[in-house]
């Protein structure tokens, strides 16, 4: 009866082949494993689109980031069995277990979550951590770090951010990285207390900002705290009451976080400077709408300058363009290359509006990937201007 449980059954599949994982790395090489994963995830990919088999659930990539977990970890650790298993134990056992516990035992929730499965998933990765690393300190933030990656993470997504911090905490140094947890823990509680960020985007910004402050220190954070304060000021103008949630958190911080990680392994000032550029981007799109909602008059669309309702996506009025001159500016200052950073922070604003006024207004994009995108464009010039100007 148990195993006719739908969600009960796709736990067990997920164990089973988390097993046989573990089994078959006693027997095939490192390229045959990172082989079949990457057949496993064309399949899998194709299966969820076009919803092949019963365990698949629409919106849910938990089937495709599977095999892309095991991927990424063969990469780093498939020649040390105690740190591949290690770094996939947590996704592996603790998630699946955990969700279990807590859907069948537990009536408290937390954030769409169980207590009882938190604590659950914290125990059980704590036990094998000790077992491996020997290191109770480290144990205890490791398993700490990856439940409340657990606990935001939705439609699947936990079976690869799982992993990822997994892989990213075991290459830190556990004395400089307890410094970065606590002034991103800081910051998380005076991003709540000030109504900035709901509950979840403040766990979100605990873990992006404990690894950005770790890889790049002060010297990348504080462009980032700064667009937080201003953003979050700048929209009590408007009486704006709402606060920013996890995903606009991660449609801010996404580069960032992505930017720092690769810098913990290869460090360079190339990622500070796209880093920089994403920043620059994100707020002069902030300060031009929050300055223009409250002191333009008029809007006008950015494609045909027809006149229109100020706060439309794709509207642009000449104060607001100002403001966001002077968002640009505000990041532009913590680079040498600054007018590059500046300029690029002007363009990241005009290709968010040109985003919005095509797909956004369309519906066939939210706002928040919209920011993100413009971002992305931002960095990415940055990226080539970089290298051009060497």
């Amino acid at each position: 009866m148990l195993f006719k449980d739908s969600f009960v059954s796709r736990k067990a599949l997920h164990i089973l082949i988390s097993i046989g994982v573990i089994f078959a790395s006693y027997f095939i090489s490192k390229y045959e494993m990172i082989s079949l994963c990457i057949v496993f995830i064309i399949l899998n990919t194709i299966s969820n689109f076009l919803r092949l088999s019963k365990y698949e659930e629409k919106g849910n990539f938990g089937t495709i980031l599977f095999p892309l977990s095991v991927l990424i970890s063969s990469i780093f650790y498939y020649e040390n069995k105690n740190l591949f298993f290690l770094s996939l134990f947590p996704m592996f056992f603790s998630d699946p277990i955990a969700a279990t516990m807590g859907k069948k035992i537990s009536k408290l929730h937390f954030e769409g979550k169980t207590l009882i499965g938190s604590f659950t998933f914290f125990i059980l990765t704590s036990i094998v951590c000790i077992y491996f690393s020997k290191n109770i300190l480290f144990s205890l933030i490791f398993s700490y770090i990856l439940t409340l990656v657990e606990l935001v993470s939705r439609r699947g997504t936990d079976n690869f951010l799982i992993v990822l911090f997994a892989i990213i905490l075991m290459n830190v140094k556990m004395e400089l990285f307890l410094s970065a947890i606590f002034f991103a823990f800081l910051i998380a509680i005076i991003s709540v207390i000030f109504n900035w960020l709901d509950i979840r985007g403040s766990i979100g910004t605990f873990l992006i900002g404990s690894i950005i402050l770790y890889s790049g220190g002060f010297k990348w954070t504080i462009p980032m705290l700064i667009f937080l304060i201003f953003g979050s000021l700048l929209s009590k103008l408007n009486e704006k009451k709402s606060k920013r949630n996890l995903y606009q958190v991660l449609a801010n911080g996404s580069i960032s976080f992505i930017l720092s990680v690769i810098n913990i392994f290869y460090p360079s000032d190339l990622f500070y400077f796209i880093h920089l550029c994403a920043i620059s981007s994100m707020a002069s799109d902030t300060f031009s709408t929050e300055i223009g909602m409250k002191f333009s008059n008029k809007a006008y669309f950015i494609l045909n300058f027809k006149e229109v309702e100020k706060g439309i996506s794709g509207g642009v009025s000449f104060v607001g363009f100002i403001g966001g001159i002077l968002g640009s500016l505000i990041i532009s200052i913590f680079h040498s290359k600054w007018v590059f950073v500046f300029l690029i922070g002007i363009l990241g604003n005009i290709v968010d509006s040109i985003i919005g006024a095509t797909l956004e207004n369309k519906g066939l994009i939210s706002n928040n990937l919209t920011n993100f995108l413009a971002s992305l464009v931002s960095s990415i010039v940055g990226f080539l201007l970089y290298y051009a100007t060497l």
